[in-house]
């Protein structure tokens, strides 16, 4: 079976989001001076790339749900994700754990109820949190599946509920506080799981997401293509997409409004700021998935983003303990000071990170360190901006 081509270029873009996030993040604090024209500049930035993991886990929710349809096996598909993220997860939380403890940042090993805690919400290292996120798919996506296809939901109907969803999510949060970390519980991405998982139902809709023409017979498409030319679909697709271009910019000023008061230290209610992050991430996100399909992309781009997402996991889990490398005093009096230091610490992680998963690859390595033990095809370019499915 082929991949599924322009969901990687999305999570190509999605893991340099990430690296960006916490590069931007590492320079604020270590070289900037807050309130500084460069710490402010840093600061948007990594809030402008906050997308990235919703955008993860909306890719892996609806292929999850296609997936899920594809097998029809429960059991199958809830055992071969544990597995799959269970061995990753617990090896590099270990290999954090021990990393941080040896340089330092720890005076002893953390007890077994830290340990446990870490382990529950993705705490032993900052990033891991994700692997957590992606776990909780597992009951969620077939959950919402059941759902969907119980209730006959259609696309109006399964956004008004997403919408509704969430709003009970935050606001049972903000009363009780019922989850420790809300940043580790998926439910609370429910903008871009739940249309994920719709989506992985009806795959006609991305067809004509992609293509609106493909709605239509072939004969009906051939004839309307003949009359009005071939440059029809795309405009149409760009004219679906106006809805989520007018979201995603109102959403944007929204958000950096928000953060902007707050990271002035102004006094803002917590479910005003919730609200903003999870428009502004949910809706970027699905921009840059929609986009991913749609675009015509050169092929040299396309390969090279197809294959940062290819390889994403094996990047997103190893690139922290780069950073952190190329952070260190050691390391930094090497390198300029400024802003031209920004470019270079993110070019460098980027660069190493690939070279660490190119490595792996080669070495045969994938399975060991990433439980993923069956070869993933080769990324060739592609023509067809519709993923195989």
């Amino acid at each position: 079976m082929s991949r599924n081509v322009r969901f990687d270029v999305a999570k190509g873009i999605a893991i340099l989001a990430v690296i960006t996030i916490h590069v931007t993040g590492n320079r604020s604090r270590q070289i900037a001076v807050e309130g500084s024209q460069f710490w402010w500049w840093l600061r948007y930035i990594n809030l402008a790339a906050a997308f990235a993991v919703p955008c993860f886990l909306l890719i892996s929710a609806w292929l999850w749900t296609i997936s899920l349809e594809r097998k029809s096996d429960l059991w199958e598909f809830v055992k071969t994700r544990f597995v799959s993220l269970a061995h990753p997860y617990l090896l590099w939380s270990l290999i954090y754990i021990t990393f941080r403890t040896r340089a330092g940042t720890s005076e002893l090993w953390p007890s077994l109820s830290r340990i446990g805690f870490e382990l529950s919400f993705g705490k032993s290292a900052y990033h891991l949190y994700f692997m957590v996120l992606i776990a909780q798919l597992i009951i969620i996506v077939p959950l919402f599946a059941w759902i969907f296809k119980r209730f006959k939901f259609s696309f109006w109907a399964m956004i008004a509920f997403t919408v509704a969803f969430e709003f009970v999510v935050l606001t049972i949060q903000k009363q009780t506080h019922l989850v420790v970390s809300f940043g580790s519980f998926a439910l609370g991405y429910a903008p871009v799981l739940l249309p994920a998982i719709w989506y992985g139902l009806n795959p006609a809709r991305l067809e004509s997401l992609v293509d609106p023409l493909n709605l239509l017979n072939p004969k009906h498409k051939e004839v309307l293509e003949s009359k009005l030319g071939e440059g029809v679909p795309r405009k149409m697709a760009f004219m679906q997409q106006m809805g989520l271009w007018i979201l995603s910019f109102f959403a944007c000023l929204a958000y950096f409004a928000v953060h902007s008061r707050l990271l002035d230290k102004q006094p803002l209610d917590g479910l005003h700021v919730q609200f903003s992050n999870i428009i502004y991430t949910s809706s970027i996100a699905w921009l840059v998935v929609v986009l991913s399909l749609t675009l015509p992309f050169h092929r040299l781009v396309e390969t090279g983003l197809a294959w940062l997402g290819k390889n994403s996991l094996a990047i997103y889990l190893a690139h922290p303990a780069f950073l952190v490398v190329l952070t260190s005093p050691s390391v930094s009096r090497l390198l300029p000071k400024g802003y031209i230091n920004v470019p270079i610490v993110w070019c460098g992680t980027v660069l190493i990170s690939c070279g660490f998963a190119l490595a792996v690859e080669k070495m045969g390595l994938n399975g060991i360190l990433f439980g993923q033990w069956r070869r993933k095809p080769p990324v060739p370019p592609t023509e067809n901006p519709v993923p195989a499915s």
